[in-house]
């Protein structure tokens, strides 16, 4: 796979949802804020039940886990809430032209993870947090990379069968 350089892409009419600028720095004191229930810094951010309610699920998203390791997933007010390995997981993520993110917070747990990529549309950064969380979690790790790098090889081979496939059909 080839990595090309891309230009900054100024996203005016999306900015408010997909183009916040933010340091390492900064992201931490945004988990810590929410790790903090609505506390950082001695500073207040709401009302406890205004910030139960961010990780209350509202709706249900998605369809069946993709594994027994992970719970069903709902949706709270800006945050997926789910389970990890039997721990209560609030996850947000994002991508847009050249950079990923994906916050992760074990309230339960008083841990959180943020990874950041370089690079649009990426589970990479999903695979390193899953990897950090067995860690933090005390969990037996699993080969969260490996697993993913596997089931790519297995996509890929699949689209080829199936362009293959397709080619051998073609008049």
């Amino acid at each position: 796979q080839t990595l090309e350089a891309s230009p900054y892409l100024e996203l005016p009419i999306i900015g408010p949802a997909g183009a916040i600028a933010a340091s390492t720095e900064e992201m931490c004191r945004y988990a810590m804020l929410f790790l903090g229930e609505g506390e950082y810094g001695g500073k207040r951010a709401g009302s406890d039940a205004q910030v139960r309610e961010r990780f209350t699920p509202v709706m249900v998203a998605g369809g069946l886990p993709p594994g027994p390791e992970f719970a069903p997933e709902s949706y709270g007010l800006g945050w997926f809430v789910t389970g990890y390995r039997g721990h209560l997981e609030i996850v947000h993520g994002g991508n847009t032209e050249g950079f990923s993110t994906h916050l992760t917070l074990f309230p339960d747990d008083e841990a959180g993870i943020i990874v950041m990529a370089n690079k649009a549309v990426t589970g990479v950064p999903q695979q390193v947090t899953r990897t950090i969380a067995d860690r933090i979690l005390g969990e037996e790790p699993i080969d969260w990379i490996g697993k993913s790098l596997e089931a790519r090889k297995k996509a890929i081979a699949m689209q080829e069968t199936l362009e293959d496939t397709q080619d051998a059909a073609r008049v």
